[in-house]
C-alpha cells in the first residue's frame, strides 16, 4: 500500500471488527448483554474513521464526506476503505502500464 493512513485505517478497522465480535461472544458467554461490545466498537470506530478521512484527503477526495461515512459504523468504514483501496489499485495499475 502506498498511502500510510489507508494502511493504518484498514488495520485498525480489521482489529476493531475482530475484537468487537470476540468481545460480544465473550460477554454473552458470561451472561452479560453483548450490547456493550457494540457500544465500545462504535466509539472506537472514530479512530479508523479519522485515518480513512486523512487517506481521502491525500487522494484528493472530500475528507469530510468520507470521514462521516466512516464514522457511521464499521459497515460505512468498510465501504470507504474498499473504495479508497480500489482507487489506489487502479492508480497503481495505470502507472505501471504506461
Amino acid at each position: 500500500m502506498n498511502e500510510k493512513n489507508l494502511s493504518i485505517g484498514g488495520g485498525l478497522l480489521l482489529a476493531e471488527i475482530v475484537v468487537g465480535v470476540t468481545a460480544a461472544f465473550a460477554l454473552s458467554n458470561f451472561g452479560i448483554a453483548p450490547d456493550w461490545a457494540l457500544v465500545a466498537t462504535s466509539i472506537f470506530n472514530f479512530v479508523p474513521a479519522s485515518f480513512l478521512a486523512k487517506a481521502a484527503r491525500a487522494r484528493g477526495k472530500n475528507p469530510l464526506f468520507y470521514g462521516v461515512v466512516s464514522a457511521l459504523g464499521p459497515p460505512g468504514a468498510l465501504f470507504v476503505y474498499q473504495r479508497l483501496r480500489s482507487l489506489e489499485i487502479v492508480e497503481n495499475f495505470d502507472r505501471r502500464s504506461t
